[in-house]
């Protein structure tokens, strides 16, 4: 795995099953490659703030890296070409410690947006 998969830009949907009651915008993502670790630059959908970028251990062997935050410890698993998921990476945090948190689908720019619930629909059979 050389992480060349991840490099670009990327629209992450959370996905909140049946239940559509929560404010959710889009996770916007550019993605470069930096040898064994990959550099994510985030901002809101409708936000003109950049966060700080992120450093992202490469997990060898592996389609995915890691995102270490101060309570958590995520994976970001390459699905396919043209998505990835994060499992509970839209934490309550934003919600004031209100409710569950959700998965998010990563799916580049254009038609592979359209696909991002069916993908997750298939990612969790196959975890059953």
């Amino acid at each position: 795995m050389n992480g060349a998969q991840f490099e670009g830009r990327w629209i992450g949907e959370t996905q909140v099953g049946e239940s559509y009651d929560v404010n959710i915008v889009a996770h916007l993502w550019h993605i470069r490659l930096r040898g064994t670790w990959v550099e994510v630059e985030t901002v809101w959908e409708g936000h003109a703030t950049i966060g700080l970028p992120m450093r992202c251990n490469l997990i060898p062997n592996e389609l995915a890296f890691e995102i270490k935050t101060d309570n958590h410890l995520f994976k970001a698993i390459l699905l396919d070409p043209q998505h990835f998921i994060i499992e509970g990476w839209d934490t309550n945090d934003m919600r004031g410690g209100e409710g569950k948190n959700y998965d998010v689908v990563f799916s580049r720019p254009g038609i592979a947006e359209l696909n991002a619930r069916r993908v997750w629909e298939e990612w969790k059979k196959s975890k059953e």
